[in-house]
């Protein structure tokens, strides 16, 4: 199995990504996050996670992601509203994963 890598924007060279182990309900995030992606086409907004994971304060959906994104499993774009995605490493273990459980 090969390590997730991502292109860099800037200078175009790969590089291996070590993504972090996420605890279930960071766990639970990413993969809400990538499930309304691949649905809407764009990251959800901390409403929609709070209630796709019951909890009942943004501020616990804030924490969450900011775990997420210290473990780099996901990145966030500054000053843009639904700026919330994948990290690259990310969506590649994703696709890894997938590949594994159809073999």
């Amino acid at each position: 199995m090969t390590a997730p890598y991502f292109i860099c924007p800037h200078c175009g060279e790969a590089a291996a990504v070590t993504l972090m182990p996420l605890t279930q309900r960071t766990k639970d995030l990413v993969d809400a996050i990538a499930a309304h992606i691949e649905k809407h086409g764009i990251g959800a907004s901390f409403e929609d996670l709070m209630a796709v994971l019951n909890l009942k304060s943004k501020s616990r959906v804030a924490a969450l992601v900011q775990t997420a994104i210290e473990r780099g499993w996901i990145v966030t774009l500054p000053r843009r509203p639904r700026a919330i995605d994948l990290s690259p490493a990310a969506w590649a273990e994703r696709k890894q994963s997938a590949q594994r459980m159809a073999a």
